[in-house]
């Protein structure tokens, strides 16, 4: 299961919802780690895997209890596609891990998931860096977006270069040459939608249906 947006309290209570009637370890843990990102005032919900922890007077079963919700967490990490939301999630792992001497393995969890966060952050560079090189071969480059580059890296660069405008007049010389696959639209669109607002990403979306490239769009529909 990928979690990709953890800050809101509504997916906490569909989780809730879906995950309590399975109350292994790790969905305990999932349900407390986005009941605390919602950041809701009204909903004060306490950690039921520390909970459920610390009831057990067996140091056996507590043991066994941790040691059956790290592995069922790292299955979960290994799943993610999504580096921000991965990144959210070990911090949360790792703040759990400091409120119960068992918990502790779970700070090796968390060590792991922002392993893995920088390695699919990583590809994601590499993919943006290519698309850059093909891009700016067709249209050149401008001053600001070389400084965008050297400030924030080739995959964020062109998450900014969308916030900032979708469907400026590089798109559309870009599409005009029929490269409609190294615009920062396409590339956001196809390897980092969770990277943008849904608002966004459905301007995006509307934007790129207008062009007539069906193969390529086919990929991000």
């Amino acid at each position: 299961m990928e979690l990709v947006w953890l800050t809101s309290f509504n997916l906490y209570q569909v989780l809730r919802t879906k995950l309590l009637d399975d109350d292994t370890p790790s969905n305990l843990l999932i349900i407390y780690i986005c009941s605390q990102l919602s950041r809701h005032k009204k909903n004060k919900v306490t950690n039921m895997f520390i909970k459920k922890l610390k009831k057990l007077e067996n140091t056996d079963l507590a043991s066994a209890l941790v040691k059956r919700t790290v592995a069922d967490l790292q299955n979960r990490i290994y799943k993610y596609k999504n580096p921000i939301a991965l990144k959210k999630l070990a911090t949360n792992i790792y703040k759990v891990s400091q409120q119960h001497p068992l918990a502790k393995p779970l700070a090796k969890v968390a060590q792991q998931a922002t392993n893995y966060a920088c390695q699919l952050e990583s590809k994601l560079d590499i993919i943006a860096k290519q698309v850059i090189k093909n891009g700016t071969e067709i249209n050149g480059r401008s001053g600001r977006f070389t400084q965008m580059l050297n400030r924030h890296g080739h995959a964020n660069a062109l998450v900014r270069t969308v916030e900032s405008a979708v469907g400026a007049k590089n798109f559309y010389k870009l599409v005009d040459k029929h490269s409609v696959q190294y615009t920062a639209e396409f590339f956001v669109a196809k390897y980092m939608p969770f990277a943008v607002s849904k608002d966004l990403l459905n301007e995006i979306h509307q934007l790129l249906s207008t062009i007539e490239q069906p193969t390529l769009l086919k990929q991000v529909a």
